[in-house]
């Protein structure tokens, strides 16, 4: 997870100065909960990394299309937190992420691009495999939250 924690600690540095400014209301005060964006990809991020449900859920719209590397998709969140279950409950993996670009308009929606390596790792944890692919996360701002409604991912050449 060093690497992961990492990566997104220099990503958010990144991600900070590429966020769109929030556009205030008439009071001045920006929209209850919309400055929470960046808190809540790393939520989303560390969620996948530590394989924690849990933390994954609030972050996952109820109508969330999943689309993975092969072509295969999945709709809805009850498909979505399926999938990641049986996931989390593989511990031969690891997948490191680096936030490569982000696009946040106002409390509408945001988009997000993310490198990264799935890595799958023998019992003495040493990757046996490297899969590098690229996700995109479409989010909107709803009910007072951020939540994924999107999550695209697409293979790179190695």
């Amino acid at each position: 997870m060093t690497r992961f924690r990492t990566a997104l600690a220099a990503s958010a540095g990144a991600l900070a100065l590429s966020v769109t400014p929030v556009a205030l209301g008439a009071s001045g005060d920006a929209p209850r909960g919309c400055k929470s964006f960046e808190a809540t990809l790393a939520q989303h991020l560390n969620a996948i990394g530590d394989r924690d449900l849990a933390a994954l859920e609030p972050t996952v719209d109820d109508s969330v299309t999943l689309i993975f590397p092969s072509g295969r998709i999945r709709d809805g969140k009850e498909a979505f937190m399926a999938f990641h279950e049986a996931w989390f409950a593989d511990l031969t993996w690891r997948q490191p992420v680096e936030v490569i670009r982000t696009n946040v308009q106002g409390c509408k929606t945001a988009w997000v691009l993310v490198d990264y390596h799935y890595q799958d790792l023998d019992d003495a944890g040493n990757v046996i495999s490297d899969s590098h692919a690229m996700f995109a996360l479409t989010w909107t701002f709803k009910q007072g939250r951020w939540v994924v409604i999107a999550d695209q991912n697409t293979p790179l050449a190695s």
